[in-house]
């Protein structure tokens, strides 16, 4: 009901995920773990002594800054950990799934007629041009795949964009595991080709 509101389908809506190599498009941010945990010891140490040692106020007011202090990167790490965004390279296709069942968006290697690491205005990504005749996921047609496409288009000249500057691996080596899954689908669909 709420993906709904921020123009993204339904899970029943999503296409299943698949099998395959999976790469993780983030990397997990190891210094606000840090700030998150060490904010959270020091209110409950605060909090302790307020409780079994001084009964100051002011030590039960530091105590409540500090654990106010850590909602926000403790809220940031559990979303890193919930959500982990990752590309899934299958034998056919290549997903994008956040949750660990939700598909983002999915496009067969048939549909893709170029892939390119691209630098521009100091912005790498992977740009991904579709076939005029891709037959894409009906997850494509939800708003905000349709303007994140339209966006991308206009801006980078490319149908899909995977931005490189928070991957957890190198983007040459993304980009190379793309292109290896990309090549060996249309190498065994050339030997099946040839075999009927």
């Amino acid at each position: 009901m709420f993906r709904h509101l921020f123009g993204f389908p339904e899970r029943s809506e999503m296409p299943p995920p698949i099998d395959g190599e999976v790469i993780s498009l983030i990397r997990f941010p190891p210094r606000e773990v840090f700030v998150a945990i060490y904010t959270i010891v020091v209110s409950l140490l605060l909090l302790l002594v307020f409780l079994f040692i001084n009964h100051d106020r002011a030590l039960l007011g530091m105590s409540i800054v500090c654990g106010l202090c850590a909602i926000g990167p403790s809220g940031l790490a559990v979303v890193f950990i919930v959500f982990r965004p990752r590309l899934i390279l299958g034998w056919d296709r290549i997903q994008c799934a956040s949750f660990p069942r939700w598909i983002d968006w999915e496009v067969k290697y048939e549909d893709i007629a170029e892939i390119e690491l691209v630098s521009k205005r100091g912005i790498q990504f992977i740009g991904i041009k579709f076939t005029n005749t891709a037959s894409l996921h009906a997850i494509w047609q939800c708003p905000a795949l349709r303007k994140s496409r339209q966006y991308n288009q206009k801006k980078w000249g490319y149908d899909l964009c995977l931005y490189c500057q928070e991957m957890h691996e190198r983007p040459e080596a993304v980009f190379e595991a793309i292109l290896r899954c990309y090549h060996r689908f249309g190498d065994v669909k050339e030997l099946k080709s040839c075999d009927s």
